[in-house]
């Protein structure tokens, strides 16, 4: 069988852990552009990151049989990308599982239509694959490739140039997006500053129903009510598990979250103020309450329990109940942020 791949753009990695690119939707909507000739500036990885409202929102899952990466990833839906879409002045085609399935063929000839026109496919639903493990991310990825016949589809990796295939005969229920026509774009100055006006909203996202997936200040608390009970009581084999990573898989990646929103703000809200320069009043009660979660993020390692957490301290009940103290102390700290964005 023959492959074809998209060809005009070199494939390179979604994200960059070390550049605090950890959020690989805004690396996929990165590529887009640069498939569509897009200057790499402004349409960069933190212009999608402060668009989706990655950059703000703190999210914990309380299910085990799920992973939780960030706020793109496990709240992506039809408005989530039409609010990034909008932004960029592109129209766009949404294929939820439902949708394709009843047109299975149609979906795939679709695919290979947009590939043919050097332009990948975003799509949600992959399994990451860490090691020989696959674990249930639910992760978003970029869909450049296909074999001729159309069973198999290629899609990058996060961190990595190799592709991976998949079929649509998968049980896996794939979400799809396809880059439509351009259309008038916002002014960039606006973008940024609605980013921020909508800041607060987002880091106020409800569960969906049935969901144990919260957002923002709720994921705070629910993560220290899960440090209170039982939640992270298990025996070593089990944590020390080869598809469990338990320690990066329940914990750190949370922790994650947190010191990559701290990081973000000279990329988002730093950028915003200086294309609104009316903004720039707030500079320094903005910089307060991120100095003020930089000290926070501080104590968590302090107390032995940033991406240094151990097996034994997630055992020990006295130990967690600290770390829950700190955890509860950074929506205190967001509140008032809030306060100050919802003043913009």
């Amino acid at each position: 069988m023959s492959r074809t791949l998209i060809s005009h753009v070199p494939i390179h990695p979604l994200q960059y852990p070390d550049q605090g690119q950890n959020y690989v939707f805004n690396g996929c909507m990165q590529f887009l552009m640069e498939c569509l000739g897009e200057k790499n500036e402004p349409h960069d990885y933190w212009f999608f990151s402060a668009v989706s409202g990655d950059s703000f929102v703190q999210v914990f899952n309380k299910n085990k049989t799920k992973w939780s990466t960030c706020f793109s990833q496990t709240a992506f839906d039809y408005q989530l990308v039409k609010r990034v879409f909008d932004a960029v002045g592109y129209g766009f085609d949404y294929l939820d599982p439902e949708t394709w399935q009843r047109g299975r063929e149609a979906a795939k000839a679709k695919i290979m239509d947009s590939i043919d026109r050097g332009l990948p496919v975003i799509a949600k639903g992959f399994h990451s694959v860490v090691g020989n493990c696959e674990l249930p991310t639910d992760e978003v990825s970029c869909v450049i490739g296909y074999e001729k016949d159309g069973q198999h589809f290629y899609r990058m990796t996060e961190e990595g140039t190799d592709l991976v295939s998949f079929t649509l005969e998968d049980s896996l229920p794939y979400i799809f997006v396809f880059a439509g026509e351009p259309k008038d774009a916002p002014p960039l100055a606006s973008v940024y500053r609605n980013a921020l006006v909508n800041a607060p909203t987002l880091m106020r996202t409800l569960p969906a129903n049935n969901s144990d997936i919260y957002f923002g200040n709720n994921a705070f608390e629910q993560w220290a009510q899960a440090l209170e009970g039982d939640f992270y009581l298990m025996d070593r084999a089990e944590y020390d598990a080869a598809d469990s990573i338990a320690s990066w898989r329940y914990y750190c990646v949370y922790v994650c979250i947190i010191a990559t929103n701290i990081f973000s703000k000279r990329h988002t809200i730093d950028r915003a103020v200086r294309l609104n320069p009316d903004l720039a009043p707030l500079t320094s009660l903005i910089e307060r309450e991120y100095e003020a979660l930089d000290k926070l993020e501080k104590e968590l390692q302090s107390a032995n329990a940033g991406f240094n957490i151990t097996y034994e301290i997630l055992q020990d009940e006295k130990k967690r109940r600290e770390i829950a103290g700190i955890i509860r102390k950074f929506p205190i700290v967001l509140s008032r942020l809030c306060d100050i964005l919802e003043k913009i």
